[in-house]
């Protein structure tokens, strides 16, 4: 079975995605699989590999995904998906992080190609993709969450910086406030208000990644993540949670997630007790649910003074085998080839089954034959 894995994207996570895509290359041909490695590059072009990469033996002979534009057509992804279908692609696994690749453009073409996919569903992926809605359909559903305001969209084009000003002190809340553009991943376009006067300037900034944006009253306390295997209409698995301590600051921005030097990723989370954690794990899942994700999430949330505050969901979280969900599988006991094969075989239909019949058995033995 060929499984073509998709890296890059014109997002600003692009050099983040590839790193990711090519763990997942690794995974997959250690586990037996074949790849087709897909480059989609800064201009949101598609470049499909000539031939499909098998077994592990060809860990050492994977190309650079951005060697595929060099050697290859770029193709818009209609005509991409197309292609994929025509090649007998069986399985896609977007390793992409951002709007582009995670908030259901990519997912709703795939479907209308009749590939299946690792990961959530277009719509699922465009409401977790959106910081705004996914706040107000968990408070809808009585989640904790922060206090916040959201501009009509309106207002988020066109209202003047001192009119945005005003508002930040006619809410009255306890500073800091933390301004978040609606779609965006690791961080990108979220900003620390400490003061009225370090907010001056910043929704300039947060408008060059989003027309959208949010206010959010900060939480203090540790932050806390929890990762979720398996599929909402099915069985499904929270993995420990992890707690995110910096060694320097007092924000987890996007240059604090991928400096290994900059935090401490702690799993099983020590300032979790017993019934906390269980609290944890129940908030990831019923979140899960919630947004009916498939395959796997990640929940991010604060563990304040008054209980755990849930901030967002992401339904393709880091995939280097460093990355946080990685990490919690591997307290779960996956190693990471594990872990994605799991991922591949969540996405295949039928979902996941531990049995020896049906994706235990016969589907799984296709994984490992070669092309």
């Amino acid at each position: 079975m060929v499984i073509a894995v998709l890296g890059g994207s014109p997002s600003p996570e692009h050099d983040v995605s590839l790193a990711s895509a090519l763990a997942v290359v690794e995974a997959i041909l250690k586990e037996g699989g074949a790849v087709l490695p897909v480059y989609i590059d800064r201009e949101g072009f598609w470049h499909i590999g000539t031939r499909s990469l098998i077994g592990a033996q060809s860990c050492r002979l994977i190309p650079p995904f951005v060697e595929l534009e060099k050697t290859t057509e770029g193709y818009p992804i209609g005509k991409a998906c197309r292609k994929l279908k025509e090649r007998g692609v069986r399985l896609a696994f977007p390793a992409l992080h951002g709007s582009y690749g995670e908030g259901g453009f990519v997912q709703a073409h795939l479907e209308g190609a009749q590939i299946p996919f690792v990961g959530s569903d277009a719509i699922s992926s465009g409401l977790a993709m959106s910081k705004r809605k996914t706040q107000m359909i968990l408070k809808g559903a009585g989640f904790p969450v922060a206090r916040s305001w959201h501009p009509s969209p309106k207002e988020a084009k066109e209202m003047e910086e001192k009119d945005f000003l005003r508002k930040l002190q006619e809410l009255g809340w306890k500073w800091p406030l933390f301004l978040k553009a609606d779609h965006s991943g690791s961080t990108l376009g979220v900003y620390k208000l400490r003061d009225i006067q370090h907010a001056k300037g910043v929704l300039a900034k947060v408008r060059k990644v989003d027309s959208l944006w949010m206010i959010e009253e900060g939480v203090s306390g540790p932050e806390i993540t929890v990762g979720v295997l398996g599929n909402a209409d099915s069985s499904v698995q929270a993995l420990p949670p992890v707690e995110i301590r910096l060694r320097h600051g007092d924000f987890f921005d996007y240059q604090s997630k991928y400096d290994p030097h900059a935090v401490d990723e702690i799993c099983p989370a020590p300032s979790l007790d017993a019934k906390a954690e269980a609290m944890a794990c129940s908030l990831a899942v019923r979140a899960h649910r919630l947004l009916n994700c498939r395959g796997f999430s990640r929940t991010d949330m604060i563990l304040g003074a008054e209980g755990l505050v849930l901030l967002e969901i992401n339904t393709i979280p880091g995939l280097t085998p460093v990355s946080l969900f990685p990490k919690a599988g591997l307290a779960a006991g996956y190693s990471f080839p594990a872990l994605i094969r799991r991922l591949c075989l969540e996405a295949l239909p039928g979902g996941w089954r531990k049995e020896s019949s049906g994706l235990g058995g016969q589907m799984e033995k296709e994984m490992g034959q070669k092309e």
